[in-house]
C-alpha cells in the first residue's frame, strides 16, 4: 500500500493545530466548587504578542492579554456558562476558573501567539464529589486531597480561617504539621505523606468550620473548600435525668398500688 502524504497532513489539521505546535498537554482533576488556575510558562510565552484563550473545538476567544499593552479581555465572562467565573492575570495571562461545575469539564487551549504560534492544553475534569464531612464528637476527620500520590504538585497547604495547619513543599523539603497554632489542634493533626491528606484526631465541636486547601505544580494549582461539622454526643446528665424520672414513675406505681390495697 502506497503512503499517501495528503492523508497523513489531513489528520494532524484535523484539529486545527499542528501536533508539532502543541509544547504541552496537562490534565487536571478537580471538584465542583473548586477554583483551578491554569499557569503559563515564562519560558514558553516570553517574546509572545499575545495569550489567547479558548475551548478547543470552537473558535471563539474566552479571554486574551495583549503582551505589549498588559490589556486584558474576558469575553468569556459574558456568556451564560461562565458567568463571571474567568479571571485572567494581566502579567502571566493565567486563567482563573472559579467555583468549577461539572459542566466546565473540557479542554482548554492557550495559543501563545509569535510569530510562530504555540499551543498548551488543559484537560480539565470536574467530579461531583461532596466535600462535606460529618463527625460524631471525640471521632477523627480526615481532609483528602483526592491524591493517590503527591509527587504531581510541588506544594500543598492546609489552613484553617487565617491559621496555617500543614505544609507539604517539595521545593524546599519542608514538611511541617502546625500542632501548637493557637492552642487549638493540641498534637491532634496528622499528615498523610503519599496523599497529602490531613487527619484530624479527637475532633471538638469547635473544630466545625471551613478548612482550606492549596495544591499548586508547575502547570496549575487548585483552591478547594471542605465543610467539617462536628455534632456533640449526648450528655451523660440527660441520660441520668431520663432514668431518674422513670424510677419515679415506678415508685409512684408502687405506692397507688399500695393504698388501693388498704
Amino acid at each position: 500500500m502506497r503512503n499517501n502524504p495528503f492523508l497523513f497532513w489531513l489528520l494532524l489539521l484535523a484539529d486545527g493545530v499542528f501536533a508539532a505546535d502543541v509544547v504541552k498537554s496537562v490534565s487536571v482533576s478537580v471538584l465542583v466548587g473548586d477554583s483551578v488556575t491554569l499557569l503559563t510558562d515564562d519560558t514558553e510565552t516570553q517574546g509572545a504578542e499575545a495569550l489567547l484563550w479558548k475551548i478547543q473545538d470552537e473558535k471563539q476567544f474566552i479571554a486574551e492579554l495583549d503582551k505589549e499593552t498588559s490589556k486584558i479581555s474576558v469575553p468569556g465572562n459574558k456568556e451564560e456558562r461562565f458567568k463571571g467565573r474567568l479571571e485572567l492575570n494581566n502579567e502571566t495571562g493565567s486563567l482563573t476558573i472559579t467555583n468549577l461545575k461539572t459542566t466546565d469539564s473540557r479542554v482548554y487551549e492557550l495559543q501563545i501567539k509569535k510569530k510562530e504560534s504555540k499551543y498548551t492544553r488543559f484537560n480539565v475534569t470536574v467530579r461531583d464529589e461532596m466535600k462535606i464531612e460529618w463527625v460524631k464528637e471525640g471521632e477523627s476527620v480526615t481532609l483528602h486531597t483526592g491524591l493517590i500520590d503527591i509527587k504531581e504538585y510541588d506544594l500543598i497547604f492546609w489552613k484553617y480561617k487565617d491559621e496555617r495547619m500543614a505544609e507539604m513543599n517539595r521545593k524546599t523539603n519542608r514538611h511541617s504539621v502546625y500542632n501548637d497554632t493557637n492552642g487549638r489542634f493540641e498534637g491532634r493533626l496528622m499528615r498523610h505523606e503519599n496523599t497529602g491528606s490531613l487527619t484530624i484526631r479527637d475532633t471538638k465541636t469547635t473544630d466545625s468550620g471551613d478548612y482550606y486547601l492549596n495544591m499548586s505544580s508547575s502547570s496549575h494549582s487548585l483552591q478547594r473548600t471542605i465543610k467539617v461539622i462536628v455534632k456533640a454526643q449526648p450528655h451523660s446528665g440527660a441520660a441520668s435525668g431520663i432514668s431518674g424520672a422513670g424510677v419515679g414513675l415506678v415508685v409512684w406505681a408502687v405506692t397507688v398500688l399500695m393504698l388501693q390495697e388498704v
